[in-house]
């Protein structure tokens, strides 16, 4: 599981690295300044978790670390699913629906609350984007 979501960040990282190229010069160094040390990060996990991998016998598992709480595979759910929704639709639209849907399922916020939270998140990023000339990369099937 580690070295699956290891992999995902990769990729979400990488694509989103070939997105910033696009930009003009001053918007593209915050996604560059984030994303190249976050995908040296994920390709160091995913080369230990490759490496524990085979120094493993087949079918040992391991040991929760002590103190440490074991992983939850909802996190990991809407994480990937939010990386899918964004790909495949375009972050405008599905940011919103997400910060909606887990706010509303996940914290229980009422729904005035969880509407006004995404919408805010909304004006906030179209208005950035128009402000700084940032296009919003679409998704597969929006554009």
């Amino acid at each position: 599981m580690r070295l699956g979501f290891a992999v995902g960040v990769l990729a979400a990282v990488g694509y989103g690295l070939v997105l910033a190229l696009d930009f003009p010069h001053g918007s593209r160094l915050f996604p560059l300044a984030i994303g190249i040390p976050t995908m040296i990060l994920a390709a160091v996990e995913v080369g230990r978790q490759a490496v524990r991998r085979r120094r493993r016998a087949p079918g040992e598992v391991d040991p929760p670390a002590e103190g440490v709480p074991a992983v939850s595979r909802t996190p990991v759910a809407w994480t990937y699913a939010l990386i899918a929704g964004a790909f495949l639709f375009g972050v405008e639209w599905v940011a919103p629906l997400f910060i909606f849907a887990y706010l509303k399922l996940m914290a229980r916020w009422s729904i005035i609350k969880a509407v006004a939270s995404a919408a805010a998140y909304y004006l906030v990023i179209t208005t950035l984007s128009g402000a700084l000339g940032l296009r919003i990369p679409p998704g597969w099937f929006s554009g």
